[in-house]
């Protein structure tokens, strides 16, 4: 939706539930956009077709996926087409964020657990509506994450690939459950005591139910 606002097709998306003539219509394309979980495989199919590559973070949070779209229209040229659909998608998602944000999200603590990707664009989330990213726990080897790392916040607490001892040891408690978030990938059983709102995949508990995406201005709201 985002890609067919900027007046591009796409031509096929790695990995959909796709047939795999589907997915070889990757090769057509003049244009291979690389995120950040499928970088080694868009550079050798930019390689094999002489495609262009744009390389990009995910689309995640307000500020994220303005950053996307603007980083594919500048190499597209088609910069005037982004800022219009920028500013009718914040249009209609704002006013609805307002309300949420005054009586729910001022001042709440977050807390995370999942992949290093994921993290930057919930840092996003919690940041624009004025929530605190309390604590990140980065299920990938720091090798991975030190990007991710580096993006947070000075004053998120950090755990990079833990056991389980040292989940239990480092988790803050969730003083009751007032207050207090908990955004995950990976399901309920990691931390049980927190509410939980799930992002991400496989999110276990929701994503078979009902569109429900996380990427992009809907994602966001």
């Amino acid at each position: 939706r985002m890609l067919a606002a900027l007046g591009l097709k796409t031509s096929s998306v790695w990995l959909e539930s796709m047939r795999f003539g589907d997915l070889q219509r990757a090769y057509e394309a003049r244009t291979i956009i690389s995120l950040p979980y499928g970088r080694r495989a868009a550079r050798h199919v930019a390689r094999a077709t002489g495609a262009r590559l744009i390389e990009t973070p995910l689309p995640m949070g307000l500020r994220g996926t303005e950053t996307w779209l603007r980083r594919i229209a500048g190499e597209l040229g088609r910069e005037a087409a982004a800022e219009s659909f920028i500013k009718a998608e914040l249009g209609a998602i704002i006013p609805r964020l307002e309300r949420a944000v005054a009586h729910y999200l001022l001042k709440l603590r977050v807390g995370f657990v999942g992949d290093p990707h994921l993290a930057e664009g919930v840092a996003d989330l919690v940041s624009s509506v004025n929530a605190e990213l309390s604590f990140a726990i980065l299920t990938n080897r720091p090798v991975h994450a030190k990007a991710a790392r580096e993006a947070l916040p000075d004053t998120t607490e950090v755990l990079l690939y833990p056991r389980q001892g040292e989940l239990t040891d480092f988790t803050p408690s969730p003083s009751g459950g007032r207050g207090v978030l908990l955004a995950s990938s990976t399901g309920d059983g990691l931390l049980p005591d927190w509410p939980l709102v799930e992002i991400g995949f496989p999110s276990f508990h929701t994503h078979r139910f009902y569109d429900r995406p996380y990427l992009g201005f809907s994602g966001a709201a």
